[in-house]
């Protein structure tokens, strides 16, 4: 198996950063394997793409490019699915990195998980969850996904939302230690593309702190802007 299998959650910004983080470690001379346990959009550029679940294609393609998506092409060819977990397990052991996307937020900035999700196999070693800032200000309903399950239709995102999603949303499927990724989780805002959305974002983590009962790394980002503005890492003794 790879040395690290990364799964990706929630919302604005998720494929934006495995796909920027696969070219990070193709440029560093390392293959990186990017695949699903959901659904996910088959990349523009073909040429990185295997919708076969043999390994000498993605090997072919890891070793030509450094870094590959692979997954079950569906009806419409522009989407795929997930591999079975003894495939992906067959095709990671070829990258040294596999990053997973492991939700789906229909385009939206924000998610809040069903009781199913995220989808992360049990020999992933770490959790990202990532929402997007763009989402302050507008209506759960139009900025969050599956809002239903945690906000009124009418409510307005706020520095609360973020904070509900994070603790709320995504915490209880953090509890325990019994695999590797729900040690050090790491929170992502994305899209904070000037100085007030930093700040905003910060603000959220302080917060988070004072209502997680675990420890987190975060990160304050702009994918857009190539720049990480702010990050940390709360210790939680219990």
């Amino acid at each position: 198996m790879a040395d690290e299998v990364i799964v990706f959650a929630g919302g604005g910004g998720k494929t934006t950063s495995i796909y920027t983080y696969a070219k990070k470690l193709a440029a560093e001379g390392k293959k990186a394997l990017i695949l699903t346990t959901t659904h996910m959009g088959v990349p523009k550029d073909r040429s990185i793409f295997s919708g076969c679940s043999d390994p000498k294609r993605t090997k072919e393609i890891l070793d030509r490019y450094g870094y590959c998506v692979c997954g079950k092409t569906q009806k419409d060819r522009e989407k795929i699915t997930a591999w079975t977990d003894g495939q992906m397990k067959v095709l990671g052991a070829l990258a040294d990195t596999v990053l997973i996307e492991g939700d789906g937020a229909k385009r939206m900035p924000l998610k809040v998980p069903a009781c199913y999700e995220p989808v992360i196999p049990d020999w992933s070693s770490r959790l990202v969850i990532v929402l997007g800032l763009s989402g302050l200000g507008m209506p759960c309903a139009r900025a969050v996904h599956r809002w239903q399950l945690l906000f009124q239709k009418d409510e307005i995102v706020t520095v609360e939302t973020y904070i509900r999603i994070f603790s709320e949303g995504y915490g209880p499927a953090l509890n325990g230690t019994d695999r590797a990724w729900k040690k050090d989780p790491v929170f992502m805002l994305n899209q904070a593309d000037d100085e007030g959305m930093v700040s905003t974002g910060c603000e959220i983590f302080r917060k988070l702190e004072r209502v997680m009962d675990r420890s987190f790394s975060w990160e304050v980002v702009s994918l857009h802007k190539k720049k990480r503005w702010e990050h940390g890492c709360v210790i939680i003794k219990r």
